[in-house]
Formats: C-alpha cells, sequence, structure tokens
C-alpha cells in the first residue's frame, strides 16, 4: 500500500500469485465501498486482461461520463482511438463491463 499525502491517492498491490477474479472482487468490493462510502471510488490501474469485463475498472460511473461519451464521438466518430476501453463499454450502473464474453478462467494467475 503507498498513500500520497495531501490528493489522497492510495495505491494497492495485490499478491499475484494468490490472486483469482473471485478473490479480486472479494477484496475490491468492499474497499469501493468504503471509497464512495467517502466520495472517492477505486480504479483498477493493472489487472488480468480477461478480467477487465469483470471488474469496475474504471469504478462506478460519474455524471460527467455521458458527457465525456459524446466528446469522444464527436471527435472519434470512427471509434479509432481505443476501442471498446472505458467509455465505448457498456457498463452496469455498478461499472462493471457488459460482455457477451465468456466467464473468465478461474484458475490462480
Amino acid at each position: 500500500m503507498q498513500a500520497h499525502a495531501g490528493n489522497g491517492v492510495v495505491v494497492g498491490h495485490l499478491p499475484e500469485e494468490t490472486i483469482t477474479l473471485e478473490d479480486v472482487q472479494r477484496i475490491l468490493t468492499p474497499l469501493q465501498q468504503f471509497a464512495r462510502s467517502h466520495a472517492g471510488s477505486l480504479v483498477v490501474l493493472q489487472c488480468e486482461e480477461r478480467w477487465k469485463r469483470h471488474l469496475p475498472v474504471f469504478g462506478p460511473p460519474q455524471p460527467a461520463w455521458p458527457l465525456m461519451r459524446r466528446i469522444k464521438q464527436t471527435f472519434d466518430p470512427h471509434n479509432v482511438l481505443n476501442p471498446g476501453v472505458f467509455l465505448d463499454r457498456p457498463m452496469t450502473e455498478d461499472g462493471v463491463a457488459v460482455s457477451a464474453g465468456q466467464p473468465p478462467e478461474t484458475t490462480k494467475a
């Protein structure tokens, strides 16, 4: 865990050798609730690619996201820049990507 005084940013790392998607979800859920209850959010900086559609990697949806989507559509109408990332991903109200893909493997990373 690493905290930055003054800006409220805390960076945490999970042990790679013991983490499955279920472990990550179990750890992240209370941390996300804590961050939300203090007007913050939790953003996943790095994780297994196959897990991203199952985790709210950008935190809960924010009020500015619809505006950000419209701006991206205006400046990138052909969806060339980072297709399928962040604003292009349909999400649940908890910020989890909606995907028709297969569930991820649950084995250790």
